[in-house]
This record gives structure tokens, sequence and C-alpha cells, in this order.
């Protein structure tokens, strides 16, 4: 069946999704992700891990088997005792399987930003601040000497909204059900999760040009055996 989801992310928290390559020249050691225009992004490859990961423990929860990612040895069909692929590899797919669910990033909204924001110069004061950290021992519980780092998060209860994108053909009403439950799961997205980094949920669902409340939601989930 194709499938076509668009949801509004909204960010309760401070965000901390980036890497070391978008540093350069910030005096950071890890930046914010933006899109060309300057703008805070989430990348389709965090979304997809976080709502690969809900949707694993929910299908566990649930007791259907679940291979474990990211090893391909560990992974469908290899591990499966049938051969087959699990629900989880049948919407995100596996090394040996491509994926039928294709994510778009997590873009801004742009009520969520004042105008007028037109460059990466006006908006960066605006939209993020740069936090100082220091690398710990867990084994030890104690800071490690000549460890300080800098990162740059999205600024902290700004009520940020990314849009996301969800489409493919998915093989039945159960996968669709068991996407839309892990959705409904995303309150975590990023780094920095023990420091309160990331903290969110979906706000608002397009469900195949459907907008859809929670009783249309719970109604979906029902259907393919979640509810």
């Amino acid at each position: 069946m194709q499938v076509q989801i668009r949801v509004e992310w909204l960010s309760e928290s401070a965000l901390s999704v980036g890497s070391t390559a978008d540093a350069q020249g910030l005096g950071v050691d890890k930046a914010t992700a933006r899109d060309n225009r300057g703008r805070l992004l989430i990348p389709a490859s965090s979304i997809k891990g976080r709502l690969r990961h809900e949707c694993e423990r929910i299908e566990r929860t649930l007791g259907g088997f679940v291979c474990l990612p990211p090893r391909a040895e560990q992974m469908c069909p290899l591990a499966h005792p049938q051969g087959q692929c699990c629900a989880v590899c049948e919407i995100f797919g596996s090394p040996w399987r491509p994926a039928p669910l294709r994510l778009s990033d997590g873009t801004l909204l742009l009520a969520s930003l004042p105008e007028p924001i037109r460059t990466e110069r006006e908006l960066r004061p605006f939209d993020a601040q740069v936090r100082p950290g220091v690398s710990l021992s867990r084994a030890r519980r104690a800071a490690l000497g000549e460890r300080l780092f800098f990162i740059e998060t999205s600024a902290p209860n700004a009520g940020f909204r990314f849009q996301v994108t969800l489409e493919g053909e998915l093989p039945s009403t159960r996968h669709r059900a068991l996407l839309l439950a892990g959705l409904r799961c995303l309150s975590l997205l990023g780094g920095g999760k023990s420091r309160g980094l990331g903290w969110g949920r979906v706000v608002r669902w397009t469900v195949d040009g459907v907008e859809a409340d929670e009783a249309h939601l719970a109604a979906l989930i029902a259907e393919g055996g979640y509810g």
C-alpha cells in the first residue's frame, strides 16, 4: 500500500544535531546542522535511526521478532528464523533489502522564525547557543583532565517546529500502524539526551493527504493491531 505521512515535530528543549565537519570556523567542537539558507535542520538519517529504534521497541514489546542492527550478520534475512524479514526491516530496510520508506530532512517551518531573517549571519545569534561541557569517566564518576569541549545547540524553549515527510510502498496496514505508533513515541532526537537535549513531540499529522486528529490516529494504529 502506498503511504504518505507528513508530521510537524515540536522541539521542547535545545537540540544537538550536527557534526564536527560543520564546526569549522565557528570555534566549537560540534555545530548544528543547517540547510543551504542557514536554517536549522534535522537530517533524515537522525530521524530514521531514532524512529527505527522506537518501532523496534514497540514490536519487541508486543512479542514480534526483531533483528539486531547495526551488525549485518545479526540482521534480516540472515538472523530471521525463517530467512525472511522482520516487520521493522520491511519498513526501514536491511543490508540485503532496500528500504521502501523514504524520509525527508526535518526542515524548519518559517512560522518558527522572526521576520526578516534572510542570512545565516542574521539567523545564528537568534536560533543557537554555544554550551561548554567536559568529558566524564563513568567508571570513576569524575571529570577527565584536559577534555573541555564546546557544542552549538539550538536555542532552548524556542518552540521550533520541523516538518518531516515519510512516503513509500509498505506491505500492509499493519506496517503503517507500526510506523505511526513509532512516530507517536518520537520524543527524542539528536545527541546530548543525558544532558536534557533533544526532547520534543509530534504535534500535527497528515496521513495520506488527510489531517489526522488523535481519534483518527488511534483508529489507524488499532486497525493494524497496535492499539
